[in-house]
């Protein structure tokens, strides 16, 4: 089916009437259904790479929430018992597992890629080396199915993976109180910031710089370093 054929502006009209007169829940379902019949139309084998690209960014996307929800829910379980620095290494083992699926996921998409539509390529460049180098060898070139928009739907499903990726990056990071600062931070100093309404973390820290000096009247030292210290706790 042609882009520039009649039955393919045939096909897209049927869909696009189809897509508004269905219930909202059942558009994007409609849709999928939609595009896995364009290609089967176009060619069964099709299927296949695209079927692997679906399967594997779908996957990775679950996979991708289920260690955010599964991280939320410890910290939220343990918050008590768990000290800051236990926190931040229990927070980046599950970044680093969420990475490898990231990867993973990609690697995988841009090898299907990558071997369908640069092989050729290669092949074709790395004889022309050879005639330069006067060898009498060629290598054969592969007859491999290339799919219509392949490039467009492996980068839309990079693209959709990675925004899950980073979605899920933004750990659980909740509010602290400055009282747990106390080894880091003069006592004094704590008091002075509640009694001026800064009482957790990120309270200081939202709060801009000269409006703090001003407020609990410290010097402009004192609180670079507060706020260092504050800074420190939620990065990674």
């Amino acid at each position: 089916m042609l882009f520039t054929s009649y039955s393919f502006i045939g096909f897209i009209a049927v869909v696009f009437l189809l897509y508004y007169l269905l219930p909202r829940k059942c558009q994007w379902p409609f849709l999928l259904a939609a595009s896995y019949t364009f290609y089967f139309i176009a060619s069964p084998s099709y299927l296949l790479f695209i079927g692997a690209t679906t399967v594997s960014t779908y996957m990775t996307g679950r996979r991708l929430d289920a260690l955010k929800e599964t991280q939320d829910a410890y910290i939220k379980a343990n918050k008590g018992s768990l000290s800051r620095e236990e926190k931040k290494a229990y927070k980046a083992s599950m970044k680093a597992k969420q990475w490898k699926w990231l990867l993973g996921c990609l690697l995988f998409n841009l090898g299907i890629l990558a071997v369908l539509k640069y092989t050729n390529f290669v092949i074709a460049n790395f004889n022309g080396l050879l005639q330069m180098f006067g060898s009498g060898g060629q290598i054969s070139f592969v007859d491999l199915v290339l799919p219509m928009g392949i490039s467009f739907y492996t980068f839309q499903t990079m693209s959709y993976t990675i925004d899950v990726y980073r979605d899920t990056e933004e750990t659980y990071e909740e509010d602290i109180y400055l009282d747990d600062f106390k080894d880091e931070i003069d006592e004094w100093i704590i008091e002075a910031l509640k009694n001026e309404g800064f009482v957790t973390a990120k309270s200081v820290l939202n709060a801009p710089r000269e409006m703090i000096i001003e407020k609990a009247d410290l010097e402009e030292e004192t609180v670079d370093n507060i706020l260092a210290v504050l800074r420190a706790e939620f990065e990674d």
